[in-house]
């Protein structure tokens, strides 16, 4: 029986040899299949490979995975994981991509397809899948990157036999649009293209067919014989192809058991449900006005995910950043240290929601937990003093360390209150707003210091270095400070047990001309948390988990509350639980999953939460409930 190789051959082209000679010979076992990119795709430099495999080997499970590009290992990670969304990095050129992965055995399995790499457009279509039989009516669900610097996606097409069914234009990277077409196989192009003229196709055949179900349901989460914790959420939307009518209600269904269910005009869930520890038939099941209904049914494996126990690491380390959703983020090529390092390497959560939009309200999410911070005003630019519970009180109180690093922060100690406008700070000039800050507005941090007062500048003249268990304010410091900042902490081995870390305003993201151009933050987080990521915390045996947070996404102008809309994730609700939009939270620690993707429901509590067990101390009780990133460990 093949197994997989602990290494690739230093001769390229009988490395590649043997990769497909191995591939050819090995019939049994694992299948893989790729379902983005397709084969002779045009691809950017920078793409995602979507992949799934399953085993025929009795009790075995996928266990493994690689990316090679022309027999050069891009990509591989371990530990039971059956599909991959994976962003790898090629050069311009025709290359050879080949997907391998294996399972508990040892006997594994390959894709290989030929791919164009040279910037560009890449589409996927998630809905319907190639090959499928579709009811005349149906819906596309779609998302597309572009791998031209500074370019944004901005239209899209809908080819059905060369017939243009639908078109939009304007900034949009993904769809989920409803088409009709006749009874037959049909041929369907999916074409997006970008700011720079530059445009991307995926092809596809469907069946379609009058007598298809006219209730067309498509789950986008959990995937198909995807792990889930025992709670999650079932992600899903539905089309009727009845004339007039309109999807009137749901149920989801786990081993015939009803475990939710729904009446009343919506087109798309976003449902908590329930299960026990093991394997599952997961029915999902939407209705119209007529009375007619269709079904999605998967299988799920319920046991690992958030929730659970979270190891212990005693060096925890938050970096905010500010107004950029997951789509923004995700495949961005001016983010190569955030795509090419943090996601490739460490876990992304997938499915993780801003609280809602403002600044400083999703701090104290998550924080404490709650936007409820104990002050008259709790949103943006108060001069209030926040009296509630937070994960820095709970540090305190046991008895352990913690630091605000902020980035041009004026002096040690500095607790001012900025308005709108923020403040001109120095090391490195550059602008400070306090509503990114949330420490200094914290009663165990001012210390009696009434809202709108501060600290003078020599208030820490003379006080010890490192970590001060009296005066609580000279724990916000300057990120650049020689004695007390960020670097000197990592290299000296003194960091504290908690550490948010707060870059300004341009660092962070937040003052951008061009949304799509993370060139400066990701430079910034490459100068700084590169460092991090190879320090003692990170390396094996370590202590170290670095999370790093975005306030709330920047796509908006939807009404779908608590980010329900499917097609794009976005929200401009400002009132409920999810309303700030989709974000590309990254946890990383030596003992994390490398590659991971968690799938798991997640908001600004997840982080609270995770922190507090991490550190082995009481989470503020807003928090207590909520599901931790314990999956990616």
């Amino acid at each position: 029986m093949q197994t997989q190789p602990r290494s690739v051959l230093s001769i390229a082209g009988l490395a590649f040899a043997g990769l497909l000679l191995a591939s050819a010979a090995f019939a049994a076992g694992v299948t893989v299949t790729v379902s983005s990119p397709a084969n002779n795709a045009n691809v950017p430099l920078t793409f995602n490979v979507v992949a799934s495999a399953t085993t025929s080997n009795s009790g075995a499970e996928v266990t493994g995975w690689h990316i090679y590009i022309d027999s050069v290992d891009k990509w591989g990670t371990s530990g039971p994981t059956s599909s991959i969304n994976q962003s790898v990095t090629t050069t311009t050129g025709t290359h050879t991509l080949l997907v391998r992965a294996w399972d508990s055995t040892g006997a594994f399995g390959d894709q290989t397809l030929t791919i164009h790499g040279g910037g560009g457009v890449a589409v996927t279509v998630a809905s319907p899948a190639n090959d499928a039989n579709v009811p005349l009516t149906f819906n596309v669900a779609a998302s597309a990157t572009t791998g031209n610097s500074g370019a944004v996606v901005t239209g899209w097409h809908i080819y059905i036999d060369s017939v243009d069914k639908w078109g939009t234009s304007g900034p949009t990277s993904s769809i989920n649009q409803g088409v009709t077409t006749t009874a037959g196989t049909h041929t369907m192009i999916v074409r997006a293209w970008d700011s720079t003229g530059a445009f991307g196709d995926q092809a596809l055949t469907i069946n379609a067919a009058s007598s298809a179900s006219p209730v067309v349901v498509t789950v986008f989460s959990p995937a198909d014989n995807a792990s889930v914790p025992l709670t999650f959420n079932v992600k899903a939307s539905a089309v009727t192809g009845n004339s007039g009518a309109i999807v009137t209600g749901w149920h989801i269904y786990v081993d015939s058991a009803d475990k939710f269910g729904t009446s009343g005009p919506t087109s798309s869930i976003n449902q908590s449900v329930t299960t026990t520890a093991g394997t599952h038939s997961l029915v999902v099941r939407a209705w119209d006005s007529t009375g007619a209904s269709g079904d999605q049914t998967l299988t799920i494996t319920a046991g690992g995910g958030g929730g659970g126990q979270v190891p212990g690491h005693h060096h925890v380390v938050v970096v905010a950043l500010e107004n950029h959703s997951y789509e923004t983020v995700v495949g961005n090529s001016t983010a190569p240290f955030y795509n090419n390092t943090l996601i490739a390497n460490y876990g992304l959560a997938t499915n993780n929601y801003a609280n809602g939009h403002d600044s400083l309200s999703q701090y104290w999410w998550m924080l404490d937990g709650t936007n409820s911070c104990g002050a008259t005003l709790c949103g943006d630019d108060p001069q209030e003093v926040a009296t509630a519970d937070s994960i820095i009180r709970e540090v305190i109180k046991a008895g352990q360390s913690w630091k605000q690093y902020t980035d041009s922060l004026p002096f040690r100690g500095d607790i001012v209150e900025t308005g709108s406008a923020g403040i001109t700070g120095s090391n490195p000039t550059g602008k400070y707003y306090s509503r990114h800050a949330p420490a200094i507005y914290l009663s165990d941090v001012r210390q009696g210091v009434a809202a709108g007062g501060n600290n003078s500048t020599s208030y820490c003249t003379g006080e010890t270095n490192g970590y001060d268990s009296v005066k609580q304010a000279c724990n916000v410091v300057n990120f650049n400070d020689s004695n007390n900042g960020f670097l000197h902490d990592v290299n000296s081995g003194t960091l504290p047990n908690f550490s948010l870390v707060i870059p300004n305003a341009a660092d962070d993201a937040h003052d951008f001309s061009n949304v799509n151009d993370l060139t400066t933050p990701d430079q910034w987080l490459s100068a700084h948390i590169g460092p991090l990521l190879s320090s003692s915390y990170f390396q094996p045996g370590g202590d170290g988990l670095l999370i790093v947070w975005w306030d709330e996404g920047d796509l908006g102008g939807l009404t779908d509350s608590c980010g329900t809309n499917i097609a794009d994730n976005r929200s401009s609700s400002t009132s409920c639980s999810g309303g700030g939009g989709r974000t590309a939270v990254v946890i990383a620690a030596p003992d994390g999953k490398a590659g991971y993707r968690g799938g798991v429901y997640y908001r600004h509590p997840s982080v609270t939460k995770t922190v507090c067990d991490a550190l082995g101390i009481t989470a503020p009780a807003p928090a207590a409930g909520a599901v931790n990133f314990s999956d990616f460990f």
